[in-house]
């Protein structure tokens, strides 16, 4: 009998010991499938224009229709994420009033930065459930690509390259790629910032420039501030 709880005792530790490494590749993995998700939505999403505009027939009710098919498989990703927001505790860059809700959808988009490596899913709310699996469009922030000031979170991740873990390696003048469903936007990094999480001007609007704001936590152990990085769009 005391070998026996002795062994439990053994196999409880090894299941501590690697619960977290099983955890980042869960996370790592439903951020790929993310990924892919949109990719496969921008392809059928560019190949219904293509079609429509040979025959000089598109309109949006065909994209409509379209794109609820290519979400059809959301509900496995939603699922997923879901139970994601059960394992690990809140992180100060979720939106308010949004913390643990489900997540409302697929991608809206990539970002890729190559100067560190990144490709990331950006989905529809800052939420604690899309930030464990991608970056979150802050909703009450402008459109990504449109005239204003668009907000856009991701985790600062302990695993090196993933999510915003590298994202103090960026400078001035570096590229920043975001790509919606109707097409690649390129925006070149114009300032960074860090700031305490309470000041919210980093999301004013520049103008009439198009601009993203990158917001990640600062530093990444035992966080107090906000590392920002802006970017205006240059096509």
């Amino acid at each position: 009998m005391l070998r026996l709880f002795s062994i439990m005792l053994m196999l409880a530790g090894v299941c501590i010991l690697f619960f977290p490494h099983a955890q980042k590749y869960f996370y790592a993995h439903e951020e790929q499938q993310l990924v892919e998700e949109f990719l496969e939505l921008e392809q059928v999403f560019t190949s219904v224009v293509e079609d429509h505009s040979e025959e000089g027939d598109y309109s949006d009710e065909d994209l409509r229709i379209e794109e609820s098919e290519g979400d059809a498989d959301d509900g496995e990703s939603e699922s997923l994420a879901a139970q994601a927001a059960n394992a690990e505790p809140p992180d100060p860059i979720v939106e308010p009033n949004q913390a643990g809700d489900k997540q409302p959808g697929g991608p809206i988009a990539l970002i890729q930065i190559d100067k560190i490596n990144l490709t990331l899913p950006i989905l529809p709310a800052a939420t604690e459930a899309n930030l464990r699996v991608g970056a979150g469009h802050l909703s009450s922030t402008a459109e990504i690509g449109a005239a204003g000031n668009a907000g856009i979170a991701a985790h600062r991740s302990h695993t090196y390259g993933r999510q915003f873990n590298r994202l103090d390696e960026i400078g001035r003048g570096d590229i920043v790629k975001v790509t919606t469903k109707t097409g690649e936007q390129v925006y070149e990094v114009f300032d960074l910032n860090v700031v305490v999480p309470e000041d919210t001007s980093v999301l004013t609007p520049f103008g009439d420039d198009a601009v993203i704001t990158l917001i990640t936590c600062e530093p990444m152990i035992n966080p107090t501030h906000r590392l920002i990085v802006h970017a205006k769009r240059i096509s």
